[in-house]
């Protein structure tokens, strides 16, 4: 409607935000939808915003191609960068991509490489691409214009004043012939050279790294910096496959440092005294393959200068990318990529280490790094954009809000209830070629028949991890939380205009905090429920605002699946303790008994009687109990205790289970 004062500046994806009392900001998204609405008469002319988070629009299918190692390589800043490889076709000339996103297929392209065509299989003259050219000096043709033998050359152009430089490539070669790489300096051609020589001839395998500095007058003196047998390179470096292989060059006070990286392991290092880096003005490659006849297929050819010469293990010849970086990093990583506003909650590199990013829609890349740290990944209510909260920050989190039945605070009733929504007893996880099972095999939620069970609830994961280490870990831990033998809270409502709320501004204050996993605590629930305090995590919250209403409905899970050991340091600092194997009363007590006899089972661990462990709770029958004091070197022993911690008064028999109210707890 050009004549509306908003034309021109509302629309699809505008940014919306809503709040409540001047600053408490409820809700951060974009329009998603207008649809336009008016009664009969059209004298109410309306339209209903729908609003969404930047989940909405990333997740129409935003894809993110897997271009491995060109992908990778985008985004370090290369001086000097051209993969080698054709549009897909085989056609020619082929096409710089300095500068450009390299998108020419989800593998690294060896068979349509320039230097594979170059080197023993053809020559491309001037169809090399911008920034390449042939040394016609040292190329040897055969009687058809084959190139036998042959160098061409990476013009880099790398300043004098740069102090750390790397080359980097990628070759096969099912027979190695004689292969020199050259990095000549800035200051003039040949003046100096760093000489890497790789040769496979079946009788002197070695690689070779040589200095070479020029003299104008009398030629160039050639120093070997170092010479290492390495007999594997028939296997290795010829096999047919794909290899890397890198030279960094570090300046270090007046000496340089070198290091010769093959598929990312250090294969030869070393030092040259009294020199500089001084630039790169071209790198070579020079390849003869002699009697063999065998092309070599070269490509990713990349130079990099100080500070962005990135590290050799990113740089995988497979294609992988970014196999060993975190969860909580990959996340940060695709987020800044997109321009998504990202922000996290714990330590991003104590997330679980990932397998190799590959294709698919976005939203799909960071829930399955989600999945593999069993973090939370969601919307931040205060920004558009995403935020991720590790699992290790869940662990032993403080309570956000405690809400108080007594008080009047529930806008419904929080009524528990007591399934198998969430139930998993045999959990199959696999990931990195590998597989992993965790199964309760005793239990009340156990695989074992009713009464000592409820059979098989089994469930599958996938998770992309770098390796198989973690899967054993994840299973245990998701056999953990599909255990917990506790009744569900499903929904936690609030009334935030009742009395009791609205009259307690610390309590408006904590509730409006509360967000995406934040802990709830609820007390002094009614008598017909467990004595105890229930506490609960917000995995989502709903909310009605209008001029008469503002409820506040949390999605809840059990939160006693994170609360997990602390050790002690010390003989006196530490909260967790290990659980009694198979503990039980030896005879009956009363309900205010404060002196209880505790047997345990032959061969097995009694309870401690070290005066630093006390005091800590027990559990026997639903009562919780404190006990100070334990003597007694062998069973049965004497527990001095307080009881009716939580309320609960009644008495015990005899072989009724003595057991830890808060057993320690492995996290993962």
């Amino acid at each position: 409607n050009p004549t509306s004062p908003l034309y021109g500046l509302i629309g699809r994806n505008t940014p919306v935000r809503v709040k409540v009392n001047g600053n408490n900001i409820r809700f951060s998204g974009e329009v998603s939808a207008l649809p336009q609405a008016w009664d009969t008469t059209g004298t109410d002319v309306y339209v209903q915003v729908q609003a969404a988070g930047v989940l909405r629009r990333i997740g129409q299918g935003q894809l993110i191609h897997n271009y491995g190692l060109p992908r990778y390589i985008s985004t370090t800043s290369p001086s000097f960068y051209h993969p080698g490889t054709t549009n897909g076709s085989g056609s020619h000339p082929i096409t710089s991509s300095l500068g450009q996103p390299p998108i020419f297929g989800p593998q690294l392209d060896l068979d349509n490489c320039f230097a594979n065509v170059h080197f023993g299989q053809g020559d491309l003259g001037p169809n090399l691409p911008r920034g390449m050219s042939i040394d016609t000096t040292n190329r040897v043709l055969d009687a058809n214009g084959y190139v036998l033998s042959g160098r061409i050359l990476a013009n880099a152009n790398i300043a004098a004043t740069a102090t750390s430089v790397a080359l980097f490539c990628v070759f096969r070669c099912d027979q190695l012939g004689p292969v020199s790489i050259y990095i000549n300096d800035y200051a003039y051609p040949y003046a100096k050279e760093y000489n890497i020589g790789l040769r496979a001839d079946g009788t002197n395998n070695d690689v070779r790294m040589t200095l070479r500095v020029g003299d104008p007058d009398n030629g160039p003196t050639v120093t070997v910096l170092d010479t290492s047998a390495a007999n594997v390179l028939d296997d290795v470096m010829a096999d047919g496959q794909p290899h890397t292989l890198m030279v960094t060059l570090t300046e270090s006070g007046a000496n340089v440092n070198w290091v010769i990286y093959l598929d990312a392991v250090s294969v030869l290092s070393g030092t040259v005294n009294s020199v500089a880096v001084d630039g790169v003005m071209f790198a070579a490659f020079t390849y003869q393959p002699g009697t063999f006849g065998r092309p070599l297929a070269l490509g990713q050819i990349t130079l990099w200068e100080n500070p962005n010469v990135p590290a050799a293990a990113n740089l995988s010849a497979d294609g992988s990318l970014f196999a060993g970086e975190t969860a909580g990093r990959r996340i940060e990583r695709l987020c800044s990529e997109n321009a998504i506003t990202f922000s996290s909650s714990g330590d991003l590199d104590e997330t679980t280490a990932m397998g190799a990013q590959g294709s698919g829609n976005l939203v799909s890349l960071m829930q399955e790094c989600a999945a593999a740290d069993l973090g939370i990944l969601y919307e931040p209510r205060d920004s558009l954009g995403l935020k991720y909260r590790t699992r290790i920050d869940l662990y032993n989190q403080a309570t956000a809000v405690t809400l108080d039945y007594a008080a009047f605070v529930f806008g419904a009733p929080p009524n528990p209830t007591d399934d198998d929504q969430n139930i998993h007893n045999d959990v199959s996880v696999s990931g990195a070629g590998g597989q992993a099972e965790a199964v309760l095999e005793t239990g009340p939620l156990s695989v074992l028949a009713p009464p000592d069970g409820i059979n098989t609830y089994p469930t599958s994961y996938s998770v992309n991890t770098e390796t198989t280490g973690p899967l054993s870990d994840i299973a245990a831990w998701l056999l953990h939380l599909g255990t917990i033998d506790e009744a569900r809270y499903p929904t936690i409502t609030l009334n935030m205009l009742t009395p009791a709320v609205l009259g307690n501004g610390a309590l408006t204050t904590a509730i409006i905090s509360a967000d995406v996993s934040s802990k709830l605590v609820l007390d002094n629930l009614p008598a017909w429920l467990p004595p105890d305090d229930v506490a609960l995590m917000a995995m989502g919250y709903s909310e009605t605002i209008d001029q008469f209403t503002w409820d506040i409905t949390f999605n809840c899970l059990p939160q006693s699946p994170y609360q997990v050991a602390v050790y002690a340091t010390s003989t006196s600092v530490g909260t967790a303790h290990f659980d009694g194997e198979d503990s039980a009363l030896s005879s009956g007590c009363t309900t205010t008994a404060t002196s209880l006899s505790v047997k345990s089972a032959p061969n097995t661990q009694i309870w401690t009687t070290d005066s630093n462990a006390f005091p800590f709770d027990v559990n026997i029958g639903g009562e919780r109990i404190t006990v100070t004091n334990i003597t007694g070197a062998s069973s049965p022993q004497t527990m001095t205790v307080t009881r009716s911690v939580n309320g609960v008064v009644k008495a015990h028999l005899t072989d009724d289970d003595v057991r830890l109210w808060a057993p320690a707890l492995f996290a993962l």
